[in-house]
């Protein structure tokens, strides 16, 4: 029989059986943009105990963001203390459910992929405590390339994802306007390059006005500076932004 948690879980779980695939997709790019993916591994109770779930977050400056992700997946949204940010998590099977769905869509998140299935395969507790130690240091792959975003790059939806995450334009001291996406993820970056043209930086030679899109100071930018590439962008992923609306 099913425990409280267990069936709250599998109720929110069956919810997320109702997301469409474009969703996955938008959501497939934000996590590879700025996700984040791990355990959450409590201290040992009374009984020496110690229980892991698969936890997913992502940060953003705008509240409205993170609670738009809130309403779409299920979760929970915090104020980060000492931080001019919220966060969004999602823990437990919810968590795990949702990394099964974005996983053909998440290159860079094929390690930590196995080790949430084999949570899930694994109700041990002890076991699931292995896995979960097993898997810190190995939540992003970083053998991947722009190869491996190439045909991500071509699905709007994903692009879209990317752009919500970490993108934004802006007009320089000259009038011209640039569109940037900042993310630790130079391949993904790279492959916007490829597909859409533009250039990519370390975050510091990028420009000032670049920055307000970092969040890390290990960022990279891609940046596109041709109004005619800047047009065929925003048209491609003007239809699909959930946070942002490119003009």
């Amino acid at each position: 029989m099913l425990n409280v948690e267990q069936r709250v879980s599998t109720l929110n779980v069956e919810s997320q059986e109702l997301i469409s695939q474009k969703t996955i997709l938008w959501f497939a790019g934000m996590f590879e943009a700025a996700g984040a993916i791990g355990f959450a591994i409590t201290p040992p109770d009374l009984k020496g105990k110690i229980y892991t779930k698969p936890l997913i977050t992502f940060n953003d400056r705008v509240e409205g963001s993170v609670l738009q992700l809130q309403e779409l997946f299920g979760g929970a949204v915090r104020k980060k203390a000492g931080e001019n940010s919220f966060e969004w998590r999602i823990t437990g099977y919810e968590a795990a459910s949702l990394v099964r769905k974005i996983v053909p869509y998440t290159p860079s998140r094929r390690f930590v992929a196995f080790f949430v299935d084999a949570w899930l395969k694994h109700p041990d507790i002890q076991t699931r405590v292995e896995i979960a130690r097993h898997a810190k240091g190995n939540t992003r792959d970083l053998t991947v390339s722009s190869d491996d975003y190439e045909s991500l790059v071509e699905i709007p939806e994903f692009v879209a994802g990317v752009y919500d995450a970490r993108g934004g334009s802006y007009f320089d001291e000259s009038g011209y306007e640039k569109v940037v996406v900042s993310s630790v993820n130079a391949s993904l970056l790279e492959a916007l390059k490829q597909q859409f043209g533009g250039n990519v930086y370390i975050h510091d030679h990028a420009g000032q006005a670049a920055k307000q899109y970092v969040l890390k100071r290990d960022s990279y930018v891609w940046m596109l500076q041709r109004k005619g590439l800047i047009e065929e962008f925003k048209q491609t992923i003007a239809p699909h932004t959930r946070f942002k609306h490119p003009d």
